[in-house]
């Protein structure tokens, strides 16, 4: 763990990063402002047909945030 630590491995540091309940343990402060990439057809949302959209979001860091 130190190594990777230690040559800013990418996985470890996204896994720690994303990590609430140590990041809470260790009282750090929380930046949920991460760049983010959508990819898929362009959607036309005034010509758009139905109520709602759905979107799928996968990765593989899961946050869950609840006050």
């Amino acid at each position: 763990m130190y190594n990777l630590m230690e040559v800013n491995d990418q996985e470890t540091a996204w896994g720690y990063a994303f990590d609430v309940e140590t990041l809470r343990k260790n009282q750090a402060e929380v930046n949920y402002n991460i760049k983010y990439l959508v990819e898929g057809p362009t959607i036309d949302l005034l010509q758009l047909e139905e109520e709602f959209i759905c979107c799928e979001i996968n990765s593989i860091y899961i946050v869950l945030i609840s006050d």
